[in-house]
């Protein structure tokens, strides 16, 4: 019997499941542990089938989502099962995106069957005893308090080196998401120093696949109840209610009177570049093509950075530019 053409269900897109290793992102050592980051790449034709055949557009993501909710039958059979899990098994049995609001307890007991029922009405009674219910939010069914519907969805639209992004964290901090997926989506992120704060130590644990980029910005903020806005061709990520223009040029005059004296001798740019970052604050990263190794030899005494990386760039054969409140080492 001949092989079964490959039938591509309810979506465009497929994905390639990359599994990473502890990593390194601009300059900086990330332990990532175990991260898994899907790569969404465009699905052709399933196989035997004509590329000339008229094909219809796929239905908006809330239609599609609302659609499954009001109509896909589901089985379930939970006993004393934790909530986070149950949010999985859903996942798994229906090609929708279901995320746990950072206010809900992931280690809730959840005991409830059906059989052969719509998904919406399931979820609704499986819920509602947990003082829970669920909102279609960012192209994802989002389960919250229900005294705690989701913000609105962003007005601001992102694109990246991708058309559509897939991630699985599983307790990753949150700093370490957000530089991997700088990496991924080609995108500059920024974080204000009270969202910083706020963040500090915070983990994150996400599974969703084929969203937009600013569908998963907005689901990665919130987990740690913080908002994102773009400004200055970056991504900035805020406490809610900030003035992020007015923050950026606060940081930018403060690293501007921020004075620096440094002694390196046949130093290597990496540790260099991060004595700098350590003295002024300010992000220093040094570009793909410029060898980490390099020797510097440079001594400044009470100096603005940009007079210190002046010196270095002059005397070492290298250039250097801003990009939002970072400094990047780049080939001239």
């Amino acid at each position: 019997m001949p092989p079964r053409p490959l039938r591509v269900l309810r979506t465009s897109v497929v994905s390639l499941c990359l599994e990473l290793p502890p990593a390194t992102f601009h300059n900086h050592r990330v332990r990532l542990g175990r991260l898994v980051l899907f790569l969404s790449l465009a699905a052709g034709p399933a196989g035997g089938q004509s590329t000339d055949a008229p094909r219809r557009p796929p239905p908006p993501a809330r239609t599609y989502i609302e659609s499954v909710l009001a109509r896909e039958p589901v089985a379930l059979r939970f006993s004393a099962t934790p909530l986070a899990d149950v949010v999985r098994s859903l996942q798994d049995s229906v090609w929708i995106n279901v995320v746990l609001d950072p206010a809900v307890d992931r280690g809730l007991p959840v005991t409830f069957q059906a059989e052969g029922r719509p998904l919406g009405p399931c979820l609704d009674e499986l819920l509602r005893p947990l003082g829970l219910g669920f909102s279609v939010w960012c192209e994802a069914v989002l389960v919250h308090p229900q005294d705690r519907p989701p913000p609105p969805e962003p007005a601001e639209t992102l694109t990246g080196n991708l058309q559509a992004y897939s991630l699985q964290h599983a307790v990753v901090p949150f700093a370490d998401t957000l530089l991997s997926l700088g990496d991924l989506s080609g995108v500059r992120y920024e974080v204000t120093p009270e969202a910083a704060r706020r963040a500090q130590g915070a983990m994150v644990t996400l599974r969703v696949r084929n969203l937009p980029l600013h569908h998963v910005v907005t689901l990665l903020s919130h987990q740690v109840g913080l908002r994102w806005t773009l400004d200055d061709g970056a991504i900035w990520v805020h406490v809610e209610g900030e003035d992020v223009q007015a923050v950026r040029q606060a940081l930018l005059k403060e690293q501007a009177d921020t004075r620096v004296s440094v002694l390196f001798e046949e130093t290597p740019l990496t540790d260099a570049a991060a004595t700098l970052q350590a003295l002024t604050g300010v992000p220093v990263r040094i570009a793909s093509d410029v060898a980490r190794d390099l020797p510097i030899t440079l001594q400044v005494a009470d100096a603005t950075l940009a007079e210190a990386l002046d010196t270095l760039a002059r005397d070492h054969g290298v250039a250097w530019r801003r990009e939002g409140t970072s400094v990047v080492l780049v080939k001239p």
